[in-house]
This record gives structure tokens, sequence and C-alpha cells, in this order.
């Protein structure tokens, strides 16, 4: 097994908003759970579906049907909207 390079290792890449500055981070590997692999794989099933469901219709309507499609896929623990909201108030600017 070779050993890696320091390209496999390190990511360099340059940013305009930092005046051209180089930026260095250190490439890591995502970590995913059984369940949202689980997750992942019900919504690539039935996202196509909504997506013809909405397919020919005006932006606004297009987003506000694959929106609706979308909030009623079910998870294992029911539907995926349940507890966003609550979720997000925990960082909402009081």
């Amino acid at each position: 097994m070779a050993l890696p390079t320091l390209a496999d290792v390190f990511r360099v890449y340059v940013k305009p908003s930092l005046r051209g500055g180089m930026v260095i981070r250190k490439r890591t590997t995502a970590v995913i759970s059984g369940a949202k692999v689980a997750r992942m794989e019900s919504f690539k099933a039935t996202a196509p579906g909504c997506v013809r469901s909405a397919r020919g219709k005006p932006w606004k309507d297009f987003i506000a049907s694959l929106r609706s499609c979308m909030a009623t896929l079910k998870t294992g623990a029911g539907p995926a909207t349940v507890g966003r909201r609550e979720y997000a108030k925990k960082f909402w600017k009081t």
C-alpha cells in the first residue's frame, strides 16, 4: 500500500475574498450512521416521483408542489417535517 501524498491529506485553494490568499484545509472523511443511510435511500426512491408530479408548472408552483410532496416523505420516526420547527427555534434570535 502506497503512502498518501500531501495532495491526499490537504486541500489547497485560493479565496478571492481573502485578496487571493491561500486556504489549506485537511481532507476529512464523512462518517454516516446506518439510520441516515436508510433515510437517504428512501429519499432517493421517492424524490423522482415528487419531481415528476411537479414538472411543467411555473417556477413558484413547481417549488410549492415539490415542498409539499417532500414534506409527506415518511421516515422511521414519522413524517420528515416533524420536530423541525422546534429544533429551529433553538437558533432564533429574540
